[in-house]
């Protein structure tokens, strides 16, 4: 068996995505879902919802960079507004 390296990177709570890169397609493929599996066995044992937005795939290089692309765009769609925090407050303050 080849050491595999997987990547569990936060997108926004509570979505992350999982990487990892192999020259074997089905080994790596093999890997994300027992990783998967563990989590989903580790979350539901806490009594938490765990859902797949997409199965694993096998990707390209192009098919990466278009994924990078992606996790990039949602990280900043996700990202906290200048301001955010003042109208909440402000929201607060007028209600007590």
């Amino acid at each position: 068996m080849i050491l595999q390296l997987l990547q569990i990177n936060l997108i926004a709570p509570p979505r992350y995505v999982m990487t990892t890169t192999t020259l074997e397609r089905t080994e790596g493929l093999s890997v994300l879902n027992q990783a998967m599996s563990v989590i989903k066995e580790r979350i539901e044992e806490k009594r938490g919802v765990f859902n797949v937005q997409m199965e694993p795939k096998v990707v390209t290089d192009t098919d990466e960079t278009e994924l990078a692309r992606q996790l990039e765009r949602l990280e900043k769609e996700n990202a906290e507004v200048d301001g955010d925090d003042d109208a909440d407050e402000m929201e607060a303050k007028t209600e007590d």
